[in-house]
């Protein structure tokens, strides 16, 4: 259902801004891109400090 929603919004010439909370909506939306259903460059938003998602930290590969 997403890939359909991204491949509609490709075919509209829209270009969307992803905001991603985690480390796991990071690797799909790069997935997205990959498979051809985001336009080039991608137009990422990292949401941090959050409850549940990724920690307010400079580096997200450090421990915390």
């Amino acid at each position: 259902m997403i890939r359909q929603g991204a491949a509609r919004i490709r075919e509209l010439g829209v270009k969307p801004e992803l905001e991603l909370f985690d480390t796991g909506n990071l690797w799909f939306a790069n997935t997205l891109f990959h498979e051809g259903l985001l336009a080039d460059p991608p137009m990422y938003q990292l949401c941090m400090g959050i409850p549940y998602g990724a920690p307010p930290i400079r580096d997200c590969s450090a421990p915390w």
